[in-house]
């Protein structure tokens, strides 16, 4: 499969797209920059990315931070913007890496209904966690790694 087709349909949540944002991109831009599978954009948002952001942030509760800089915001609020940037791209797989790492109980459980809408509405989840109880509910498989080497594939919980 060309890359720029898996561009189109996959997204990703990881610890450094929150720690290394680009300095001066608002969370609007942020948004539109998964629209373009990118970190960072390389021109002005259109008037329907710019739509299409403005939505996803409202989708994430997140509309009056729209003009605000990751570094503006609580941890929470920027996995927020970070999730609505991934789900702006109406994707048939995410990838995630410690989503709901760090983050306080309600924001964590809103994420979490949001992942198990997404699973259960045909989307497929790839998700690194230390903790069982963030996985979706419908988790299938589970793969566990031990310094670095596979220690268990099963089935999962789901």
């Amino acid at each position: 499969m060309p890359l720029e087709v898996f561009r189109r349909w996959c997204a990703i949540v990881a610890p450094h797209l929150q720690s290394d944002p680009p300095a001066y991109d608002s969370a609007l831009e942020i948004v539109v920059s998964g629209l373009r599978s990118s970190i960072g954009l390389d021109g002005p948002p259109s008037i329907g990315e710019q739509r299409r952001a403005r939505r996803a942030l409202a989708d994430m509760g997140m509309a009056e931070h729209a003009g605000r800089r990751l570094s503006e915001l609580s941890y929470g609020q920027a996995r927020r913007v970070l999730f609505a940037r991934a789900f702006v791209l109406r994707p048939r797989l995410l990838l995630l890496d410690e989503p709901l790492a760090g983050i306080d109980a309600d924001t964590r459980m809103a994420l979490r209904d949001r992942i198990d809408a997404f699973v259960a509405a045909g989307g497929a989840v790839i998700m690194s966690s230390h903790h069982r109880d963030e996985w979706p509910r419908r988790t299938s498989h589970e793969l566990q790694l031990a310094a670095g080497r596979m220690r268990y594939v099963g089935v999962g919980r789901g």
